[in-house]
């Protein structure tokens, strides 16, 4: 589908994308700006393996905890 109707600023600024390197990066930087919690939306082609790098890779290099 389309995703004209969602504005650049907006994708910048709640969304994030990339490497699993880039994931923690943004999710740090949003953890200093006072952010305490995040929700992971699969709603993409690599669903599974989204999941899979965050319960295995992003979550526990945030130092949180996956909450199921």
């Amino acid at each position: 589908p389309s995703t004209d109707f969602v504005p650049d600023d907006i994708v910048d600024r709640f969304c994030v994308l990339g490497t699993v390197e880039d994931h923690v990066e943004k999710l740090n930087e949003l953890k200093d700006l006072g952010v305490d919690q995040f929700n992971v939306y699969l709603m993409h082609d690599a669903m599974d393996e989204t999941l899979d790098a965050y319960g295995g890779e992003i979550i526990p290099e945030l130092g949180l905890q996956s909450v199921r």
